[in-house]
């Protein structure tokens, strides 16, 4: 997470949205949302990607419908549902 860094100053938002481009496994929406989270403790951390990876779906035929999902953290790796 070196090469991410916040600065709030003055500024305490009750709502973030991470927007990114394309979410694979979700590891860098992950680190964003922990930085914020530190520097912002009481604001509500949400994200949004126009694209996910369908890479551990096997046998996929056709592109999914819009999903939600939810992305976590153990501490040691990283997981996507869906």
């Amino acid at each position: 997470m070196g090469s991410i860094d916040c600065h709030g100053g003055d500024m305490l938002p009750k709502d973030i949205l991470l927007v990114d481009d394309v979410v694979t496994k979700g590891t860098t929406l992950i680190a964003c949302a922990a930085i914020l989270s530190e520097a912002f403790p009481h604001a509500t951390i949400r994200a949004f990607a126009m694209v996910r990876t369908m890479g551990r779906i096997p046998d996929v035929e056709a592109i999914v419908d819009p999903c939600t999902g939810v992305i976590s953290f153990d501490g040691y790796d990283v997981d996507r549902v869906p």
